[in-house]
């Protein structure tokens, strides 16, 4: 699954109240990071739950500019998108940590016959130190990911989406159909 970049925004209509404008746009952000839903299960999916994380990053700082028009139910959902989104960035900076150790071990482990001539050998403890980090920087991101399966399903099986939705849809002028045309499951990148 490749990365998508973030939807355009149409149907933002300066004539209507804020918070039907702010249905639209935050309809759209709820979509694109529901799109990934079906690849979180998946720990191989690198890239695309990277791009979960930015999808993330844009629908909660999307719900932080509109808060003040919103009730406290609303802070709820920003504190789970901002959860979901540093729990995604910790995944991250774990995806990017172990292929920067893997490459210290080869340079550790890396000599030539020049090298060998003068004496001089691989350091094999520090080889062994960075392997060990290796294993584990690997079981952590798998426990990291297991944990983000598990928050992400306790979200999903309590509705958060849903009740955002119509949170939204309540705040919506009835001449807005963009607001209502986009549900959270209608995105497909």
């Amino acid at each position: 699954m490749k990365a998508a970049r973030a939807l355009p925004i149409r149907g933002v209509n300066p004539d209507l109240p804020v918070r039907a404008n702010a249905g639209i746009i935050i309809g759209v952000r709820l979509a694109e990071l529901l799109f990934y839903d079906r690849i979180v299960a998946r720990a191989d999916e690198v890239e695309a739950l990277h791009a979960m994380r930015i999808a993330a990053k844009h629908l909660r700082y999307t719900l932080e500019i509109f808060a003040p028009y919103y009730g406290k139910p609303y802070q709820t959902a920003i504190e789970a998108v901002k959860q979901i989104q540093e729990m995604l960035g910790r995944i991250h900076d774990a995806d990017v940590l172990l292929p920067e150790l893997l490459n210290h071990v080869r340079s550790e482990l890396r000599f030539s016959t020049v090298d060998q001539l003068h004496g001089r050998w691989p350091d094999l403890d520090g080889a062994a130190g960075l392997i060990g980090l290796c294993r584990d920087a690997k079981a952590e991101r798998r426990r990291l990911h297991a944990e983000f399966v598990t928050y992400w399903k306790t979200v999903k099986d309590g509705a958060m989406f849903e009740q955002l939705w119509e949170q939204l849809q309540a705040g919506n002028h009835p001449e807005s159909k963009a607001s209502t045309s986009l549900s959270p499951n209608a995105v497909h990148h």
